[in-house]
């Protein structure tokens, strides 16, 4: 789906930007721009700059800029298309028939979450009231979870009748048709709710809405019965996009950053009766890659808690190694074993549960002690499996630096040369066609700032320049890899003929490019002077290039002036050679 340019300018103008980000954040103005404590991290000193006039904000303390819609996204937790949404029903701009589904699919998406409200409601009014979930309310109070938690994540009931649901949607006038499709009845016998004597765990989407439900058994007597059923996809609901709990987590995320990944619904649950309330999980699923990037979204780091016993590390492993192609920071917290939170809470209370939550361990700390126990390193064989079973996750992580600390740590840990190890790891990158970079090469974000780069970010704030940076890009080569990621974001902007702001930052694919170029626009320094600064930046990057060629001829010359057949070549060489160096000096003289 993609919306018009002019649309989504249109929604720019027409939004009060100013008024929501005052919704998040208690705003001062000084000059021209207003200035409060980050709605994204944890701040006493205000390093929140907002530019109304631009449509921009950016944080100095966590580095987190953008526009309008950057702001909606990160504080709301939606996508791109959502956050238009957001900004578009705030400002009263209706969205053609082209931008969103069809007035089909949006009756059919509303009337399935008014249905899941409504069912959400009567379950939940079932646990609480009803003698038939007695029972329930005492396994949940075994269990440790007080009313008030049951009341947060909206904890329900489905009676033991397994036609009660098909009969009670019936008498509010609900078609078989519709019911067929709602995800809440058996395909096989379309009257049977899919939840029976079950305790119904209510899914949220992002934005807060009963889109599903996870039911565990109540049967204790029916070894046949699964544990747990969880609601089939639906128009309103994709899993792999989803974590239980992120709802009631997103208060806690805003002001911490921080989360908390756990295995299963009853975990969260009793993590947040212990005061964790930034604890979520996966959907009946193995953690996702689009899971991953939601985190990202919402969280600057967080911890793993899966169990304790081989399913759980393994799915550690795997999370772990997503977390890595995100560049998201995480530890893992050891439970004891045989336990998971949820235990932990049921036996010892919510202080030992918090207690074990304070001993969280390096990621790779972990899986080297794994592989430590898992094999016999005492051996060239059980050292190669060690490798092995440890490569994939080492071969995941994004940073040149980390990556070779965990080289070493393991050569150490085995007893083997860190260049055996580096050598090994080349190799099997080599076989899948991937890049190797042996040294560790300086991040991006601490590079120092250079003219090439000044004069990109120049040119992305006042786009009147980019044609004049193209005339002179084909005499030069950019250096500074960050000058090339946002030159790059600005000539793919203006093939697609966009111009905002927006589309420049959804085409940059560095992060810390981002920031730098919000970090830039915040303070105002790309607003002074620009024709001169362009024009001086040009001239200096020319006069490098011939420099640069000035120097590989005399390179040529030295290795070709001793052969007597290579005079007509030299001659022609020092032509040019002169000719670059007249150049040179009238550029300095012009500088």
């Amino acid at each position: 789906m993609r919306i018009p340019e002019p649309l989504i300018e249109e929604i720019k103008e027409k939004t009060d930007f100013l008024g929501i980000v005052s919704e998040y954040s208690t705003l001062n103005r000084k000059g021209d721009r207003y200035w409060g404590c980050c709605p994204f991290h944890n701040e006493k000193t205000p390093s929140f700059s907002v530019r109304p006039e631009q449509g921009m904000y950016y944080c100095f303390g966590c580095h987190k800029g953008g526009s309008l819609f950057n702001f909606i996204m990160e504080v709301e937790g939606l996508s791109f298309i959502e956050a238009v949404r957001f900004a578009a029903e705030k400002a009263g701009v209706p969205l053609p028939e082209d931008a969103v589904e069809s007035e089909e699919d949006t009756v059919k998406r509303n009337s399935l979450k008014d249905l899941y409200k409504r069912v959400a409601g009567s379950f939940h009014y079932i646990l609480m009231n009803n003698d038939q979930a007695a029972g329930v309310r005492q396994y949940l109070a075994d269990r440790g979870i007080h009313k008030e938690t049951i009341e947060r994540f909206q904890l329900g009931y489905a009676p033991n009748d397994p036609k009660w649901l098909y009969s009670f949607l019936k008498n509010r006038n609900y078609s078989d048709d519709f019911l067929s499709t709602s995800g809440l009845f058996s395909k096989k016998y379309n009257t049977w709710s899919l939840f029976s004597d079950r305790l119904l765990f209510p899914i949220f989407s992002n934005s807060g809405e009963v889109i599903a439900f996870s039911g565990r058994t109540m049967k204790k007597d029916d070894p046949k019965a699964p544990k747990y059923i969880n609601s089939p996809e639906t128009a309103i609901y994709n899993k792999s996009r989803l974590l239980y709990g992120l709802w009631q987590s997103r208060e806690e995320l805003r002001k911490s950053r921080t989360f908390y990944l756990c295995e299963g619904n009853v975990d969260v649950i009793a993590l947040h009766q212990a005061g964790v309330t930034s604890a979520m999980a996966p959907l009946g699923t193995a953690f996702t890659e689009d899971q991953c990037k939601l985190l990202k979204r919402y969280s600057d780091q967080g911890f793993i808690l899966f169990d304790s016993d081989g399913a759980g590390r393994a799915a550690t492993y795997k999370a772990g190694i997503l977390f890595e192609h995100q560049e998201l920071p995480v530890k893992v917290i050891k439970l004891p074993e045989k336990s998971d939170p949820a235990e932990i809470l049921e036996k010892e209370g919510a202080e030992t549960l918090k207690k074990v939550l304070k001993a969280p361990v390096n990621l790779f700390e972990y899986l080297l002690d794994l592989a430590m126990v898992s094999y016999n390193i005492s051996t060239p064989e059980g050292k190669e499996q060690a490798v092995k079973e440890l490569f994939p996750y080492i071969e995941s992580i994004e940073s040149e630096i980390k990556r070779d600390l965990c080289l070493g740590t393991l050569a150490e840990q085995l007893g083997i040369e860190s260049k055996s190890l580096l050598f090994e790891l080349n190799r099997q990158r080599s076989n899948t066609s991937r890049k190797i970079i042996n040294k560790p090469q300086p991040s991006i974000q601490n590079q120092k700032m250079t003219d090439e780069l000044m004069l990109v970010m120049t040119a992305a704030l006042h786009r009147e320049y980019t044609e004049k940076i193209k005339q002179y890009a084909g005499e030069f080569d950019f250096q500074d890899e960050r000058a090339i990621l946002l030159y790059n974001a600005l000539i793919k902007c203006e093939e697609n003929d966009e111009s905002s702001t927006e589309s420049l930052l959804t085409e940059i694919p560095d992060d810390s490019v981002r920031n730098l170029l919000m970090e830039k626009i915040s303070t105002g320094e790309l607003d002074e002077n620009t024709n001169e600064l362009v024009g001086k930046t040009l001239l200096l990057l020319r006069r490098r290039n011939l420099q640069n060629r000035s120097r590989e001829i005399n390179r040529i010359m030295s290795r070709i002036q001793k052969d007597e057949n290579s005079w007509e070549l030299l001659n022609e060489l020092i032509i040019e050679k002169q000719n670059l160096d007249k150049e040179i000096e009238e550029l300095k003289v012009r500088e």
